[in-house]
């Protein structure tokens, strides 16, 4: 394990501490290793394909990783223990400056937030996403973006379980998703311990509002097994005749294995919990907050502001109020409205001409590769074909295959139809199709 040798002077004063999810599966294993990690299970042997728990070295891999990604940071406001990143500063207005610095970078670098009950505030975007779906950006969506930027920067407190305690938490369900909080009582009143968020699909988007209730009580428990089995759990819902599920005659046989898993794993008592009575899904926003983001409103939204730019909006404002980073927050404000960045030209840098590929030094080095879908299914089944062009000659293999190939089955196909009959390119020219981009 590694050693922390503390942070260097002057002391810090303020800190925030980030948690990796999953650091250990981000570091992919060496081809040459994989057989190594495989185990047996009654349902066939199994290959890690990322760096897994366990392993001789495999803390001292990823504590190396961490340190060389952030090292621009070291000993300067960074400090990294495996999976945790602490920040320091001498004050706050440094700290703000230091978390900005490091969470850009994690931006820059594809990392995300994992955010509590995601999957129900944003199904009003996700559904945007959907085929055949017009793009109308109405209310509930803005709505999503709202509630989510709030979840991201109002994280509550969590607590450690105690296990010897007993445990309580609260389950909801929504049309299109089902969430919970996991709680105890360790001498301060009920704290929360962990959330969950699951959005629902396919069949279990059509179950009664009795099911989705009882289904959000299963999830909390398979997901928080490792805390609840063999301790007293109760279970709050806000559904009155879930409190008798276990007595209830003629069960379908979907809640009929949910209670055989419950009575099989858990001693729990289900408790009915009004819906008036149940907490909120979010604190309030502060008054000076919503203050200032109704000041932003009127002197950069409404019509006669016109949607000026951060320097006549910042000038409009401090002619009648101030407050700390002012200037900052305008900007902020600025390069986040929604209609300036639709509307008004972008400043960066244009970018240049499109310039030609460079001719092949010989046939098949070079070859560009796309995809032709939307066709009407043939009698083998073929709606799709792959277009492999060599970029010499310009000849061309149209190759039938389905819409819903996966990488592997596009990669025997080019063995098959390229590989073998003119050995393997040297470069692939393709647009940022999953199946290529991955390990092709």
């Amino acid at each position: 394990m590694p050693q922390h040798r503390g942070l260097p002077p002057p002391p810090p004063t303020v800190f925030s501490k980030l948690d990796l999810w999953s650091g250990f599966w981000q570091i992919r294993m060496e081809d040459n290793s994989i057989h190594k990690t495989a185990f047996r299970t009654r349902y066939g042997s199994y290959e890690y394909l990322v760096m897994p728990f366990g392993l001789f070295n495999a803390f001292a891999t990823f504590h190396a990783e961490m340190n060389h990604i952030l090292r621009p940071f070291l000993d300067e406001c960074v400090a990294v223990y495996l999976d945790d990143i602490l920040i320091y500063s001498r004050d706050m207005k440094q700290h703000v400056k230091h978390l900005r610095r490091v969470l850009k970078f994690f931006d820059d670098n594809n990392s995300t937030s994992n955010c509590p009950r995601y999957a129900k505030f944003a199904t009003p975007l996700t559904n945007l996403l959907k085929k055949n779906t017009p793009y109308k950006w109405e209310p509930k969506p803005q709505e999503a973006v709202e509630q989510l930027k709030k979840s991201l920067t109002s994280a509550p407190v969590l607590i450690l379980p105690d296990p010897e305690r007993d445990y309580v938490f609260e389950a909801d369900a929504s049309d299109q998703a089902v969430g919970a909080f996991l709680m105890q009582d360790q001498g301060n009143g009920l704290q929360p311990i962990a959330y969950l968020g699951k959005k629902l699909h396919g069949a279990e988007l059509n179950y009664p509002i009795h099911d989705k209730k009882a289904l959000a009580i299963i999830i909390a428990f398979k997901t928080w097994r490792c805390y609840l089995e063999g301790r007293k759990t109760t279970a709050y819902t806000d559904h009155c005749s879930l409190k008798y599920l276990k007595t209830q005659p003629n069960l379908s046989r979907r809640q009929v294995q949910g209670i055989d898993f419950l009575e099989t794993h858990f001693h729990y008592d289900i408790v009915y919990k009004p819906g008036h009575k149940n907490k909120a899904d979010a604190l309030s926003r502060p008054a000076h907050v919503a203050a200032i983001q109704l000041l932003f409103e009127e002197y950069h939204d409404v019509l006669y502001a016109r949607h000026f730019d951060s320097n006549k909006t910042l000038a409009g404002i401090a002619k009648h109020y101030y407050w700390p980073h002012l200037a900052d927050d305008v900007q902020n404000f600025v390069t986040s409205c929604d209609t300036c960045q639709r509307m008004k030209s972008s400043k960066q840098k244009k970018t240049g001409r499109l310039q030609p590929l460079p001719v092949p030094e010989q046939p098949w080095q070079v070859v560009s590769m796309e995809f032709i879908t939307g066709l009407l299914p043939t009698t083998s089944g073929h709606d799709a074909i792959l277009v492999v062009i060599e970029n010499f000659s310009k000849m061309g293999h149209f190759i039938p295959t389905h819409r819903t190939a996966c990488t592997e089955e596009t990669a025997q196909l080019f063995v098959r139809y390229i590989i073998s009959q003119h050995g393997t390119p040297t470069t692939f020219i393709s647009d940022q199709d999953p199946k290529f981009t991955s390990k092709f």
